[in-house]
């Protein structure tokens, strides 16, 4: 049972270690894209909650019979923050676009230069190809960085909507004194 608890720790340290490996990948072909995409995350989470929150707005004005100017303001802050947000984040995903691609090119180099450093009757064994084939695999498909950090940045996302709603909700649950 000991040996058991010590073979899972080593695995959680490998784990750990495969993840900070990828991410200083990351950060080393292209500083700040994962950065860039938690912001760009972070964007998409916000946006249901300005409409939400500006709703609310709304509607608590049409109920306490606010004026028209009032009421029609708080629209127009919604609308344009709301379209300024698509805008904004419109333009963000061509640049994710861009640095998708960017990251996948300089992926494909280092592999391209790790080959041309290997020896020649190294390279030809059919076992080394059947490794180079895999490495390639790994890093474009299965192993991809690029959805790595996509998904490391979808958890983060989804951690910033549960705090969001909890923002929102919370003041529902406290008694007016």
């Amino acid at each position: 049972k000991r040996g058991r608890k010590m073979a899972d720790k080593q695995e959680n340290t490998k784990k750990k270690g495969t993840v900070w490996k990828v991410l200083s990948l990351a950060h080393r072909l292209i500083p700040g894209y994962l950065t860039f995409l938690v912001i760009l995350k972070m964007m998409a989470a916000a946006q249901p909650f300005i409409r939400i929150f500006f709703t609310s707005l709304i509607l608590d004005g049409l109920l306490r019979l606010d004026s028209f100017e009032s009421i029609f303001r708080n629209v127009i802050i919604m609308l344009c923050l709301d379209n300024a947000l698509v805008l904004i984040r419109w333009r963000f995903e061509g640049i994710n676009w861009v640095k998708k691609f960017e990251l996948e090119q300089k992926i494909n180099k280092m592999l391209t230069e790790k080959t041309m450093d290997l020896d020649f009757d190294i390279l030809d064994k059919h076992e080394t190809l059947d490794m180079l084939k895999k490495a390639k695999d790994g890093m474009t498909t299965s192993g991809d960085v690029r959805e790595f950090c996509g998904d490391l940045a979808s958890l983060i996302e989804r951690i910033v909507t549960i705090v969001y709603s909890v923002v929102i909700l919370v003041p529902l649950f406290i008694p007016k004194a």
